[in-house]
């Protein structure tokens, strides 16, 4: 019997980190602690073709998962009309709307980030603890998952308190 009940949003450029926003996914639904308490891993790649905009989908999203994700590497991204990228609409809403965050950034070369990821990087910063993970193999499932572990047996002892 399952005790899934943890949405996580995964939140970053896809095609510079693709095969780490993969490798999160499938370590979190295979693991054996981490699927018990987590029921569904949103990557914005998985949905099928819609008649609705991008942002209207991925911000509705994260406003239905308990956790963002963020894992911010070097790109920025596409940028709207108002020139911000998804990435950084998404990190913004899930602030706005209070969803638990996770932030992972890629490396430690802050001069290779273009200017607005350095300035994306510095804001979540500001705002909370984030985390490095440097890309070696798997090492970015490992390092994020064993944070996310931390995490949820946090989320779980508050809601202890607040029943």
């Amino acid at each position: 019997m399952s005790n899934a009940q943890y949405k996580i949003f995964i939140s970053s450029v896809q095609k510079e980190l693709a095969e780490e926003r993969r490798g999160i996914k499938d370590f979190i639904l295979h693991d054996p602690l981490l699927c018990r308490f987590i029921s569904h891993v949103f990557l914005f790649e998985d949905i099928p073709a819609k008649d609705r905009r991008p942002d209207d989908i991925y911000l509705d999203q994260v406003e239905g998962c308990d956790m963002y994700m963020g894992i911010f590497g070097d790109r920025y991204g596409w940028k709207n009309e108002d020139g911000k990228s998804p990435t950084e609409l998404e990190f913004d809403h899930a602030t706005k709307t209070r969803r638990e965050r996770l932030i992972f950034i890629k490396g430690d070369d802050d001069k290779a980030r273009e200017p607005e990821m350095a300035k994306l990087v510095k804001k979540a910063g500001s705002q909370l603890t984030r985390r490095r993970f440097f890309p070696r193999s798997h090492a970015p499932a490992w390092e994020c998952t064993g944070t996310l572990r931390v995490r949820l047996r946090r989320m779980e002892a508050q809601k202890g308190v607040q029943k």
